[in-house]
């Protein structure tokens, strides 16, 4: 888990300017009893921001982050929502796809499907060093894909 407070010196860093050709990308945490939900929008190296919802079920969380979806102006809409697909996070993920938004569902507690003899949980998997994420057996990259 990463600290709150390396998340907000990232929130704060001004030497780093996002590239204009690489979509926003939201990260979605549901949480369960007590906890709070958490949406993360980065765009490129840089956190943008960071919602914290308390109290809300899978319903009221989906809702709300498609409001902030459809409030988003078009050219800083993510191109995808990745969701923690396991547990509370399963019903997030299948209510904004079925309003139509960009969500890959990752399941982070799961085995791996590469390298299971190297990685513990698809969790470990993540945080590899090329810094890729991988979630509904797509990649998404840090750094933006060239053209040939």
């Amino acid at each position: 888990m990463i600290s709150r407070e390396l998340i907000e010196l990232a929130i704060k860093n001004d030497d780093v300017e996002p590239a204009p050709n690489v979509a926003p990308v939201w990260g979605v945490d549901p949480a369960f009893r007590g906890d709070a939900s958490v949406l993360c929008i980065r765009h490129d190296n840089t956190i943008l921001d960071l919602y914290e919802y308390h109290g809300l079920d899978s319903t009221q969380l989906s809702y709300k982050i498609r409001d902030l979806y459809q409030s988003t102006p078009k050219n800083l809409r993510p191109s995808v929502i990745a969701v923690d697909a396991t547990g509370l996070g399963h019903g997030v993920a299948s209510t904004l796809r079925d309003f139509g938004l960009p969500v890959h569902a990752c399941i982070f507690a799961a085995s791996p499907q590469r390298q299971p003899e190297r990685y513990h949980r698809t969790r470990d998997l993540i945080w590899r060093r090329d810094g890729c994420v991988v979630c509904d057996r797509k990649r998404i990259d840090p750094e933006p894909q060239q053209a040939d």
